[in-house]
C-alpha cells in the first residue's frame, strides 16, 4: 500500500528538501486534524474554532495535494514508481497481519464502491461497500458538523448516523484495546473518525455521546489512490 511511496522518492531522485517539504505538511495536516478531532469530542464545543479548524485543514490538504501534483510533473519517474503494483513479500505482509497492538484500516474509494481493508491481530480482511450506502450519511455528518444545531432531535440524528458509518466502514470489528492506523482515501477524508459513535444508545446530552477518540488511539496516514493503475471502479 502506502510503503512504496518512499522508496519511489528515492529511486526517482528527489531531493531531501523536497521529501521534508511533503512530510511536513502531511505533519501539519495531521495535526489539524487531530486537534478538530478533539474539538469535535468535547461536549461543549466552540463552533468557531471547529469552523477555523475545517477552514484550516481544506487549505492544507489543498495546499498538499498541489505540492503532490507538481511533484509528480517535475519527476515524472516518481509517479510512475509510486502508482505501480507495489510487491511485498510474505516476510512483510505477515508481520502486518500479526502485529497485535496495531489495527490498520485502509480504504480505496472507487467510481461506485468502496474497498476497506483490515491488517492486524493474525488476519487481514476486506469488504466491498456500495458507494450509495455510505455517501448520504457523509454528507449529512458534514452538514450537521459544519452548521450544528443543539437540540435533542439533531442530536440523535448525530448519533444515529456517526453510528452507522462506524459500522458501514467496520471500524467495529477492530479490537477496543487496538491502535488505529486510518488510511483513507477519496471524500472519506471528510469523515472524523474520532467523532464517530461506537454505540446506538441514544443519550440526552452531546457530552454522553460515546465518541471514538475519547477511547481509541488514532493515528492517520496516506494511501495512494490506486485508480491510475487499476483504472476505473466498475462497481
Amino acid at each position: 500500500f502506502y510503503l512504496a511511496e518512499n522508496q519511489s522518492k528515492i529511486t526517482a531522485g528527489i531531493p531531501l528538501d523536497l521529501q521534508e517539504k511533503e512530510k511536513s505538511l502531511k505533519r501539519e495536516l495531521a495535526d489539524s486534524r487531530g486537534y478538530l478531532n478533539e474539538l469535535l469530542s468535547t461536549g461543549a464545543k466552540d463552533q468557531e474554532k471547529v469552523d477555523s479548524m475545517e477552514s484550516e485543514i481544506f487549505q492544507q490538504n489543498q495546499s498538499l495535494q498541489g505540492f503532490i501534483r507538481q511533484l509528480e510533473s517535475d519527476y515524472p519517474r516518481y509517479a510512475q514508481l509510486k502508482y505501480r503494483p507495489l510487491r511485498m513479500t510474505e516476510e512483510q505482509v505477515e508481520e502486518m497481519i500479526q502485529d497485535q497492538n496495531v489495527y490498520r484500516w485502509v480504504s480505496f474509494y472507487g467510481e461506485r464502491s468502496l474497498y476497506y481493508f483490515l491488517i492486524g491481530g493474525g488476519q487481514l480482511t476486506w469488504r466491498k461497500v456500495a458507494i450509495s450506502a455510505i455517501e448520504k450519511r457523509i454528507e449529512t455528518l458534514r452538514e450537521m458538523l459544519q452548521e450544528p444545531q443543539i437540540d435533542g432531535a439533531a442530536l440523535n440524528v448525530y448519533q444515529t448516523v456517526s453510528h452507522e458509518l462506524y459500522q458501514n466502514l467496520g471500524l467495529d470489528q477492530i479490537p477496543t484495546s487496538a491502535h488505529w492506523v486510518i488510511i483513507p482515501d477519496g471524500p472519506l477524508h471528510y469523515i472524523p473518525f474520532g467523532a464517530l459513535c461506537q454505540s446506538d444508545q441514544l443519550v440526552d446530552r452531546w457530552g454522553q455521546l460515546p465518541y471514538v477518540g475519547l477511547t481509541k488511539n488514532i493515528r492517520y496516514q496516506y494511501t495512494l489512490n490506486p485508480s491510475r493503475q487499476l483504472g476505473s471502479d466498475s462497481g
